[in-house]
Formats: structure tokens, C-alpha cells, sequence
């Protein structure tokens, strides 16, 4: 599956990143679990939480599942939080801005479609 090309593009940017061997250590369990589910063709689900669900819970699952998209790699990605919050405007302006397509509707706490493809 392609991505829109500016999100293909934002990828692309972020692969050239540097990922200090401290931060590879942290991410190990993490890198372990998902060559585990691959290896052996399990289900690949992921589940980003913070605080609110409102901004750094949504990047988590987003991001995560577009770039595993990217890389051909089936996973399921899910965000929640530990309050009930609504989606922070100026969250949804950033991933508009990397290449992601958004709609909702208008209501109190409204449902988002994202798309990256």
C-alpha cells in the first residue's frame, strides 16, 4: 500500500534520524516483542496511553501505524488514556501538516477518521 506521498516523504526524513544506542536499549522489548509476532505470524497489536488521549497517545498510534505500513509490517494500533479528553486541535493541525488526511464530525466530542493512504 503507498502512503500519500508527503507522509512517504516525512518517513523518509525520519529514517535518517540517528537512534542513540541508550534509546535502542530502552526500545529493545519493544523491537523484541514485535520480530517475535512476525516470526511467528502472530497478530501485532500495539496500544500507546497517556494521560489524556488527547495528543501524544494519538501520535503514538498513528504514527506507529502508518510507518508500519510503510514497512509492509501488519499491526494493529490502538491509543487510550486514563482521562477522557478531546482531540487537541493543535495535535490534528501537526499530522495535517506531515500528510495525513483528517475528517470528523461536528460534535462534543467528536469521532476522527485519519488517513494516510
Amino acid at each position: 500500500m503507498n502512503l500519500y506521498p508527503e507522509l512517504e516523504k516525512k518517513i523518509t526524513e525520519l529514517s535518517k534520524i540517528e537512534i542513540s544506542a541508550e534509546r535502542k536499549n530502552i526500545l529493545k522489548p519493544l523491537i523484541d516483542y514485535i520480530q517475535s509476532a512476525r516470526n511467528s505470524e502472530k497478530e501485532i497489536q500495539l496500544n500507546f496511553i497517556c494521560t489524556h488521549n488527547s495528543r501524544r497517545s494519538q501520535f503514538g498510534q498513528i504514527w506507529a501505524q502508518a510507518i508500519s505500513t510503510y514497512f509492509g509490517i501488519q499491526t494493529k494500533c490502538f491509543s487510550g488514556g486514563t482521562e477522557e479528553t478531546a482531540f487537541f486541535i493543535n495535535a490534528i493541525n501537526t499530522l495535517r501538516n506531515a500528510g495525513f488526511r483528517i475528517h470528523s464530525e461536528d460534535a462534543k466530542n467528536p469521532h476522527y477518521q485519519v488517513q494516510y493512504s
